[in-house]
């Protein structure tokens, strides 16, 4: 997200990151994705910037994930996504969007990410990206004494590879 402090002219970008992201999304012969078996999971109390108090505000605050602890996302369906996924030894990129209903802090919306990977037969592997704005699951934008204002946009990226198996 973006933030502006007290006594800078410009807006800087405050980055989260995590490692903390398990799941599946298990597709279909045809490239169409098996909702009821797919679902990745992001852990929120291991969000961490460069700033410790804004990650303990974040989480306290913002997120609560005392209450909210965990991002679920499950992929309803994958638009642009080959049929069949190439399968070649040698890499292929191939750009897409996942759709599917996001969870966090109480709230379920559907949400629309950006996907650009590279497919192999072993891996698919690249990134994700989406944006939101606090209101769209709940959210109250962060609020301190040293905080000028935080644009209402909050950009998600995951980075990622997968194996890919046969069921």
């Amino acid at each position: 997200m973006q933030e502006q402090l007290v006594g800078i002219a410009f807006f800087s970008e405050a980055v989260g990151t995590t490692e903390a992201v398990t799941g599946t999304i298990v597709l279909g012969a045809d490239s169409s994705i098996n909702s009821s078996q797919s679902k990745l999971i992001v852990d929120l109390r291991t969000l961490r910037s460069d700033q410790q108090l804004r990650d303990g505000y974040l989480q306290r605050t913002t997120l609560q994930t005392d209450k909210f602890p965990l991002l679920e996302f499950v992929p309803r369906r994958a638009v642009g996504l080959p049929s069949p996924l190439p399968a070649s030894p040698r890499p292929q990129a191939v750009g897409f969007q996942l759709i599917g209903d996001m969870a966090l802090h109480g709230v379920t919306k559907e949400v629309v990410w950006n996907v650009v990977a590279t497919v192999t037969a072993d891996t698919v592997a690249g990134r994700a990206t989406t944006t939101l704005l606090f209101s769209t699951l709940g959210l109250s934008k962060p609020s301190v004494p040293l905080l000028l204002s935080v644009d209402d946009k909050i950009q998600l990226e995951v980075e990622f590879k997968c194996k890919r198996t046969a069921l």
